[in-house]
């Protein structure tokens, strides 16, 4: 009985009708726009920071692009333009495997956990569209260095195929969001301390190639790159963007990323339910 009453608290609860839950969504998306308009020197920052770092990649490819040309053929041969894109869609992956957790760890600390959940909102909703803001803001920054890198830096989008791309960042970001949907498990249970997070944000970034190829890697790393799904989506997108790849040659990038999707979210479901159980079993959720 004790465990049909967690589930309903995690999946349905006293659900609200789907206007109310859009509503719901459109109130995070504006509390996190205000809070990004007030503090405007935050802000302004952290676009000077997005351009220092295009123009720092920038510059490390006019000097070491000859050098690393023929690991970037089928990207073709641009160091520059095979390292903004990477860089434009890591804030994506950064979301999917952070948002959860953070929403989680920043209830706890407000001390308004239980109530939420006690509360007319599913968690799951919570949980959404609380994400929704952050990938709005990845979108943004996305959106802003590919702009300052097409007028500026040399970025050709000529022969892109964006709705490949589109696919493939939307899969990339399912599966990566299976990883997220663990992490805020871990985080109800643990309260400080994101190991999942951690370890995929740092393996991402070292192994997926969002700063170098994943052929500059020696052979063993390049196979433990293999069971991360950004190595498969960051390298869809570029071949869709750099060189106007279509569905029927990325058809294999597309099938990992499915089961990736379909392996991190049953995984990711039954972690955070069974975290949620053994956490309100505790009476441990108010704590942090």
């Amino acid at each position: 009985m004790k465990g049909d009453e967690n589930k309903q608290l995690l999946t349905k609860g006293n659900a609200l009708p789907l206007w109310l839950e859009i509503e719901k969504m459109y109130a995070f998306i504006k509390r996190g726009f205000v809070i990004m308009v007030s503090y405007k020197l935050n802000f302004a920052l952290t676009l000077a920071a997005m351009v220092t770092q295009a123009l720092s990649f920038y510059f490390i490819g006019t000097l070491f692009g000859s050098a690393v040309s023929s690991y970037l053929a089928p990207y073709g041969g641009n160091y520059t333009n095979f390292v903004i894109w990477g860089i434009a869609f890591q804030g994506f992956i950064v979301s999917s495997l952070t948002s959860f957790s953070g929403e989680i760890r920043r209830e706890q600390l407000m001390g308004t956990l239980e109530l939420v959940l006690l509360s007319p909102t599913r968690l799951i909703t919570i949980l959404f569209c609380s994400s929704v803001w952050n990938y709005l803001f990845a979108s943004i920054y996305a959106l802003a260095t590919i702009v300052i890198a097409a007028a500026f830096l040399g970025l050709e989008l000529v022969s892109a195929n964006i709705v490949t791309a589109g696919l493939m960042l939307a899969l990339t970001v399912l599966s990566t969001m299976g990883i997220g949907m663990i992490s805020a498990g871990v985080i109800l249970v643990t309260k400080v301390g994101d190991p999942i997070a951690w370890v995929f944000t740092t393996l991402t970034i070292l192994l997926s190639g969002v700063y170098y190829p994943v052929g500059v890697l020696p052979q063993g790393l390049q196979s433990v790159s293999e069971a991360l799904p950004l190595t498969h989506g960051l390298e869809g997108m570029r071949l869709a963007l750099m060189s106007g790849a279509g569905l029927n040659v990325l058809i294999d990038k597309l099938a990992i990323l499915l089961a990736f999707t379909l392996i991190t979210w049953t995984l990711g479901y039954l972690v955070f339910y069974l975290s949620f159980r053994k956490a309100r079993a505790d009476g441990s959720l108010a704590q942090y």
